[in-house]
Protein backbone atom coordinates (compact mmCIF):
# COMPACT_ATOMS: atom_id res chain seq x y z
CA UNK A 1 0.00 0.00 0.00
CA UNK A 2 2.72 2.50 0.99
CA UNK A 3 4.82 1.62 -2.05
CA UNK A 4 1.82 2.16 -4.33
CA UNK A 5 1.14 5.57 -2.74
CA UNK A 6 4.78 6.54 -3.26
CA UNK A 7 4.75 5.45 -6.92
CA UNK A 8 1.50 7.36 -7.52
CA UNK A 9 2.92 10.41 -5.72
CA UNK A 10 6.03 10.30 -7.90
CA UNK A 11 3.70 10.34 -10.92
CA UNK A 12 2.08 13.55 -9.62
CA UNK A 13 -0.97 12.11 -7.84
CA UNK A 14 -1.64 14.67 -5.10
CA UNK A 15 -4.31 12.51 -3.47
CA UNK A 16 -1.76 9.69 -3.02
CA UNK A 17 0.67 12.11 -1.40
CA UNK A 18 -2.05 13.45 0.88
CA UNK A 19 -2.63 9.85 2.03
CA UNK A 20 1.08 9.62 2.92
CA UNK A 21 0.77 12.90 4.83
CA UNK A 22 -2.28 11.60 6.69
CA UNK A 23 -0.45 8.38 7.55
CA UNK A 24 2.74 10.04 8.85
CA UNK A 25 1.70 13.49 10.06
CA UNK A 26 1.52 12.60 13.77
CA UNK A 27 4.85 10.76 13.74
CA UNK A 28 6.61 13.65 11.97
CA UNK A 29 5.06 16.15 14.38
CA UNK A 30 6.10 14.04 17.36
CA UNK A 31 9.67 13.84 16.05
CA UNK A 32 9.85 17.61 15.58
CA UNK A 33 8.28 18.28 18.97
CA UNK A 34 10.70 15.97 20.78
CA UNK A 35 13.59 17.94 19.32
CA UNK A 36 12.18 21.48 19.45
CA UNK A 37 10.05 21.30 22.64
CA UNK A 38 7.69 23.87 21.14
CA UNK A 39 4.30 23.07 19.64
CA UNK A 40 4.19 25.95 17.13
CA UNK A 41 7.72 25.28 15.89
CA UNK A 42 6.92 21.58 15.57
CA UNK A 43 3.79 22.36 13.55
CA UNK A 44 5.76 24.70 11.27
CA UNK A 45 8.55 22.16 10.76
CA UNK A 46 6.00 19.41 10.08
CA UNK A 47 4.47 21.48 7.29
CA UNK A 48 7.92 22.23 5.89
CA UNK A 49 8.87 18.54 6.02
CA UNK A 50 5.92 17.56 3.87
CA UNK A 51 6.51 20.43 1.44
CA UNK A 52 10.12 19.34 1.08
CA UNK A 53 9.12 15.69 0.75
CA UNK A 54 6.56 16.57 -1.93
CA UNK A 55 9.08 18.57 -3.94
CA UNK A 56 11.68 15.77 -3.64
CA UNK A 57 9.43 12.72 -3.98
CA UNK A 58 10.65 11.97 -7.51
CA UNK A 59 14.12 11.23 -6.17
CA UNK A 60 12.84 8.88 -3.44
CA UNK A 61 13.59 5.17 -3.89
CA UNK A 62 10.20 3.49 -3.48
CA UNK A 63 11.78 0.20 -2.46
CA UNK A 64 12.72 1.83 0.86
CA UNK A 65 10.47 2.70 3.80
CA UNK A 66 9.06 6.20 3.73
CA UNK A 67 9.23 7.13 7.41
CA UNK A 68 13.03 6.91 7.85
CA UNK A 69 13.35 9.39 4.98
CA UNK A 70 10.80 11.71 6.60
CA UNK A 71 12.57 11.28 9.94
CA UNK A 72 15.89 12.45 8.47
CA UNK A 73 14.24 15.47 6.86
CA UNK A 74 12.46 16.32 10.12
CA UNK A 75 15.58 15.95 12.24
CA UNK A 76 17.70 18.03 9.84
CA UNK A 77 15.14 20.83 9.54
CA UNK A 78 14.61 20.92 13.32
CA UNK A 79 18.32 21.02 14.09
CA UNK A 80 18.84 23.71 11.43
CA UNK A 81 16.13 25.83 13.08
CA UNK A 82 17.83 25.47 16.46
CA UNK A 83 21.20 26.36 14.92
CA UNK A 84 19.77 29.47 13.20
CA UNK A 85 18.19 30.62 16.45
CA UNK A 86 21.38 30.10 18.41
CA UNK A 87 23.31 32.08 15.82
CA UNK A 88 20.71 34.86 16.09
CA UNK A 89 21.28 34.91 19.86
CA UNK A 90 17.86 33.55 20.82
CA UNK A 91 17.46 31.33 23.85
CA UNK A 92 16.85 27.77 22.75
CA UNK A 93 15.29 25.04 24.86
CA UNK A 94 17.25 21.86 25.39
CA UNK A 95 17.24 19.46 22.48
CA UNK A 96 17.00 16.50 24.83
CA UNK A 97 14.43 14.04 23.64
CA UNK A 98 11.73 13.18 26.08
CA UNK A 99 8.13 13.63 27.03
CA UNK A 100 6.48 10.25 27.22
CA UNK A 101 2.95 10.34 25.88
CA UNK A 102 0.36 11.22 28.49
CA UNK A 103 -2.77 9.17 29.01
CA UNK A 104 -5.69 11.25 27.66
CA UNK A 105 -8.10 10.13 30.40
CA UNK A 106 -8.69 12.70 33.12
CA UNK A 107 -6.94 11.88 36.37
CA UNK A 108 -7.41 12.78 39.98
CA UNK A 109 -4.99 15.42 41.30
CA UNK A 110 -3.03 12.79 43.26
CA UNK A 111 -2.71 10.64 40.13
CA UNK A 112 -1.56 13.65 38.12
CA UNK A 113 1.19 14.38 40.64
CA UNK A 114 2.34 10.76 40.59
CA UNK A 115 2.30 10.64 36.78
CA UNK A 116 4.26 13.87 36.55
CA UNK A 117 6.83 12.56 39.02
CA UNK A 118 7.05 9.25 37.14
CA UNK A 119 7.43 11.04 33.79
CA UNK A 120 10.14 13.25 35.24
CA UNK A 121 11.99 10.20 36.60
CA UNK A 122 11.88 8.59 33.15
CA UNK A 123 13.09 11.78 31.45
CA UNK A 124 15.92 12.17 33.97
CA UNK A 125 16.98 8.55 33.53
CA UNK A 126 16.72 8.84 29.74
CA UNK A 127 18.95 11.93 29.78
CA UNK A 128 21.62 9.98 31.70
CA UNK A 129 21.82 7.20 29.11
CA UNK A 130 24.47 7.16 26.39
CA UNK A 131 23.19 8.77 23.17
CA UNK A 132 23.09 5.46 21.30
CA UNK A 133 20.81 3.89 23.92
CA UNK A 134 18.64 6.99 24.29
CA UNK A 135 18.11 7.31 20.53
CA UNK A 136 17.02 3.71 20.05
CA UNK A 137 14.54 3.90 22.95
CA UNK A 138 13.08 7.14 21.63
CA UNK A 139 12.70 5.75 18.13
CA UNK A 140 10.93 2.62 19.39
CA UNK A 141 8.80 3.88 22.27
CA UNK A 142 8.14 7.56 21.60
CA UNK A 143 8.20 7.62 17.81
CA UNK A 144 6.62 4.19 17.34
CA UNK A 145 9.18 3.09 14.74
CA UNK A 146 9.31 -0.53 13.66
CA UNK A 147 12.56 -2.50 13.90
CA UNK A 148 12.97 -2.09 10.16
CA UNK A 149 12.53 1.69 10.34
CA UNK A 150 15.00 1.94 13.22
CA UNK A 151 17.42 -0.19 11.22
CA UNK A 152 17.19 2.22 8.28
CA UNK A 153 17.35 5.38 10.39
CA UNK A 154 20.42 4.24 12.35
CA UNK A 155 21.98 2.27 9.45
CA UNK A 156 22.37 -0.90 11.50
CA UNK A 157 21.08 -4.48 10.97
CA UNK A 158 17.72 -5.43 12.50
CA UNK A 159 19.42 -7.94 14.80
CA UNK A 160 21.58 -5.13 16.18
CA UNK A 161 18.44 -3.02 16.69
CA UNK A 162 16.86 -5.79 18.80
CA UNK A 163 20.05 -6.33 20.79
CA UNK A 164 20.63 -2.62 21.46
CA UNK A 165 16.99 -2.15 22.39
CA UNK A 166 17.19 -4.98 24.92
CA UNK A 167 20.29 -3.51 26.59
CA UNK A 168 18.91 0.04 26.42
CA UNK A 169 15.69 -1.01 28.18
CA UNK A 170 17.69 -2.83 30.82
CA UNK A 171 19.97 0.17 31.37
CA UNK A 172 16.99 2.54 31.49
CA UNK A 173 15.33 0.42 34.20
CA UNK A 174 18.56 0.41 36.22
CA UNK A 175 18.98 4.15 35.79
CA UNK A 176 15.37 4.84 36.83
CA UNK A 177 15.89 2.77 39.94
CA UNK A 178 19.13 4.65 40.75
CA UNK A 179 17.39 8.00 40.14
CA UNK A 180 14.51 7.04 42.41
CA UNK A 181 16.92 5.84 45.10
CA UNK A 182 18.79 9.18 44.97
CA UNK A 183 15.45 10.96 45.35
CA UNK A 184 14.55 8.85 48.39
CA UNK A 185 17.93 9.61 49.99
CA UNK A 186 17.38 13.36 49.49
CA UNK A 187 13.86 13.15 51.01
CA UNK A 188 15.22 11.31 54.05
CA UNK A 189 17.96 13.92 54.53
CA UNK A 190 15.38 16.71 54.82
Amino acid sequence: MERELIIRSKAGDRYAFSELVRKYYKRVFKTAYLILKNRQDAEDITQTVFLKAYSSITSFNESRSFFPWLHRITKNLSLNLIKRRKMAGEKVKSMAYGEPSIDPLPALPEEMVLREEESQNILNALAELPTQMRDILILKHWKDCSYREISEILSIPIGTVMSRLYYARKKLAETIEETENRGEVRKNEM
